[in-house]
């Protein structure tokens, strides 16, 4: 998804300015821990937004289950919110990437008679590999430290992380479990040494340069009819990724309840100046 979103933005004119480089980047400026809490409140089993509005449509169709959209409490529940995060870090290494890559390579494949997936897979991905290898090692070593997803979405579907259980074994437990910590702590590392050898053993067997000049340019892809599509999916990415979370935490924030039904007979904003005027608040600020 990264890459795909980079690509669009950087060697397409489906570009839209300075929103497309803010789209990809958008769910990382929002905490993992808010992020998660919104997705729960949209997806919850029983009280999730999404999941009540679907089983409302399906009863306009005569359709009647119990079975949500999909459950936020389980694997791919938790998939899905680390995905959405993991897009922004790959993003933000393949971008440049793409962005600096002379276009006249791909012209010469093209103009040698190789088609547009031949050319992306032979030119494309080869000159960006260390870029792509970059960006998921990077989030690979970011994943297994994050502590927020796995705590809001993982402890209720009863999923154990290392980071949850490293926290567990510091701060939940008396006395402190120092042991099973560095043991925890251990495997992470290890596991980081595996991701970053096999990241230098990849970097080294390539066996692609690329040789250029002053005079290298960039030329966007026209995407003729498709590029208003491809706009308006890249703007609804935004929304699903951002706006519906984002507007689950303040529909819960200004009701002051999270209940399958917005109660907005309640909504006011008591709760925000009740919060500001909180000393604790203003310290943490």
């Amino acid at each position: 998804v990264g890459g795909g979103l980079a690509w669009l933005n950087e060697r397409t004119d489906a570009r839209m300015g300075l929103l497309s480089d803010l789209l990809p980047m958008v769910p990382f400026l929002v905490p993992p821990v808010a992020g998660s809490m919104g997705w729960m409140m949209l997806f919850a089993p029983k009280a999730g937004y999404i999941n009540n509005a679907w089983w409302w449509l399906l009863e306009r169709f005569g359709i009647h289950t119990q079975k949500p959209l999909m459950d936020i409490y389980s694997w791919h529940g938790m998939v899905f919110v680390f995905s959405i995060y993991g897009v922004a870090f790959t993003y933000m290494m393949i971008a440049p990437a793409l962005r600096t890559l002379d276009s006249s390579l791909e012209e010469q494949s093209r103009v040698s008679g190789a088609g547009g997936l031949r050319t992306m897979v032979r030119v494309t991905l080869p000159a960006i590999m260390p870029a792509v290898i970059a960006g998921a090692l990077l989030w690979i070593w970011i994943a297994l430290v994050t502590v927020d997803i796995p705590m809001v979405i993982g402890t209720p579907a009863d999923i154990p992380m290392l980071s949850t259980e490293l926290v567990e074994a510091l701060r939940h437990t008396f006395p402190v479990d120092r042991e099973l910590a560095v043991g925890l702590s251990s495997i992470v590392a290890l596991i980081v040494m595996a991701v970053w050898l096999i990241h230098h053993r990849v970097m080294h067997s390539q066996r692609n340069s690329t040789m250029g000049s002053k005079g290298s340019r960039t030329v966007a892809v026209k995407l003729g009819r498709w590029r208003t599509p491809v706009r308006v999916a890249m703007l609804g990415y935004m929304g699903v990724t951002t706006v519906l979370p984002f507007g689950a935490l303040l529909v819960v924030a200004v009701t002051g309840s999270w209940r399958p039904t917005i109660q907005w007979s309640s909504a006011s904003f008591d709760r925000f100046t009740e919060l500001l005027s909180n000393p604790a608040t203003a310290a943490g600020l």
